[in-house]
């Protein structure tokens, strides 16, 4: 893959079970659609995409074709079902035509900017990885949104939060998403993402002696794929929509963008 190459990208859409908690509150059938700003969150990400030139085919998985009818701005936008899970869906998009390379984001990124998109593309594309995912340095949050809550992963010198970013440039890329399926319902308790490592690497987990590049090392070891972490230096790539205060914040941020 080189640095010319276009990006498929698939825009995750979909629930859980049960649906989402914020959606409900706010008495919207999705949380894609809970406006900020004036407009659905999916338009804002969409015109990110739209205006990063490394972006080709875009779709968005989770959302029905009669949901967005009335949004003119997604109109050519093409829809897919949404998988079981996000790696399901990530799957599917992975094995359909087109395969690599494949961007992954998500729809309530209303704060995603082009130039944090093209940076980690590029950044994706440099380090020749089989899948690679974005990451905020913890005190880059804090130092922007002091009073943001993320959740962060702890490893020896350095704390970081997702950025919900990720680049699938191989086939072999399949191999993580497999795992990622297993992992998922761990998102939010990272030393159980440890354990599957393994018990030494666990212990060093908790004693604070695992270094994020010894977790990847670990990680692309067992996955028997090549993974790596992009440090991204901008805090907005970490504020998703997930709380009443997250939604507070994205519109008190793009009121002043104007």
């Amino acid at each position: 893959m080189t640095a010319a190459d276009v990006w498929r990208v698939v825009l995750l859409a979909g629930e859980r079970p049960g649906g989402d908690p914020l959606a409900r509150r706010l008495g919207v059938a999705r949380k894609a659609l809970i406006e900020v700003g004036g407009r659905p969150m999916v338009e804002h990400v969409i015109s990110a995409l739209r205006t990063t030139r490394a972006v080709g085919e875009i779709v968005i998985s989770g959302l029905e074709r009669h949901e967005i009818a009335n949004l003119p701005a997604l109109a050519s936008v093409a829809t897919s079902p949404s998988g079981s899970t996000p790696s399901a869906s990530v799957l599917a998009a992975l094995d359909a035509p087109g395969g690599c390379p494949l961007f992954v984001t998500t729809a309530d990124h209303p704060l995603l900017r082009p130039e944090t998109i093209t940076a980690f593309l590029a950044a994706a594309t440099a380090t020749h990885a089989d899948v690679a995912a974005g990451v905020v340095d913890e005190a880059t949050v804090r130092r922007r949104f002091p009073a943001s809550r993320r959740t962060y992963v702890r490893l020896r010198g350095r704390a970081f939060t997702g950025a919900n970013l990720f680049a699938f440039t191989t086939p072999r890329a399949r191999r993580a998403l497999e795992v990622w399926g297993e992992v998922e319902r761990d998102r939010k308790r990272p030393w159980r993402m440890v354990r599957r490592l393994g018990l030494p690497t666990l212990l060093r987990f908790f004693l604070g002696r695992l270094s994020p590049e010894a977790a990847i090392a670990r990680a692309s070891a067992e996955l028997g794929v090549r993974v790596e972490l992009i440090w991204l230096d901008d805090a907005l790539a970490a504020v998703d929509v997930d709380r009443p205060e997250d939604l507070a914040l994205a519109e008190k941020l793009l009121g002043e963008r104007g």
